[in-house]
């Protein structure tokens, strides 16, 4: 939406995205819109042109499942082959085998970035890893597989970390996990995304069809 001119704008291969295809976006604090992709990648307009990046270039893979651009403009993004880091210059990728197992699987759904703007977490099959800096450590949480089944992570303004999980939401506050279950009020176990608001207020949605969301 072009705020200027009060008028939808729609961009599309023909215009220089990677592909039709999308499945995240991210805005940078320069004003850059990133866009990920299912099958080629990443793309970035910076207001003139669009540039795309592929595995070819340095990501893990392809296949884009979230991004997030921290305050200092370094873009992360989550694929099932890893997490790939940008910092204007160049891109590096997280795997198992590249970070010594320190990635609990490749297989990761979602990002997000800590108050601070510059500590990522990223939730995956195998539970939820922070980036300190130079390596990752892993908050798995103890119980069943698929508390550690993480299909969204969201950041609330108290600096608590929230999970959607299929056996529910976990909040973590840096020194442990809190599981909430139907038990709890929630519609299903399975829980599919998670997003909260400035004011704290968290919202989630649900993989079956028919649940609505719950706040």
């Amino acid at each position: 939406w072009n705020e200027r001119t009060a008028e939808a704008v729609k961009f599309t291969s023909e215009h220089g995205l990677a592909e039709n295809h999308t499945t995240s976006v991210a805005v940078g604090f320069d004003g850059s819109i990133w866009v990920g992709t299912a099958s080629a990648g990443v793309s970035r307009y910076d207001g003139a042109a669009w540039q795309s990046f592929t595995s070819e270039n340095g990501l893990p893979g392809d296949d884009v499942r979230d991004l997030a651009v921290g305050a200092d403009g370094t873009v992360w993004v989550a694929t099932s082959d890893g997490i790939g880091r940008y910092d204007g210059r160049r891109w590096f990728s997280y795997n198992r085998s590249r970070t010594l197992l320190q990635l609990p699987s490749n297989n990761v759904s979602s990002l997000a970035l800590a108050t601070d703007g510059i500590t990522i977490y990223a939730g995956t099959s195998e539970g939820v890893v922070q980036f300190n800096g130079r390596s990752w450590d892993s908050l798995a949480q103890v119980g069943s597989v698929a508390v550690n089944r993480v299909q969204d992570v969201t950041m609330t303004p108290d600096g608590r970390l929230w999970a959607a999980t299929q056996a529910g939401v976990s909040v973590y506050d840096g020194s442990g996990w809190q599981l909430f279950t139907s038990a709890d009020g929630l519609a299903s176990e399975d829980v599919r995304t998670i997003a909260a608001s400035a004011d704290g207020t968290v919202w989630l949605g649900y993989k079956e069809q028919g649940l609505g969301v719950t706040q």
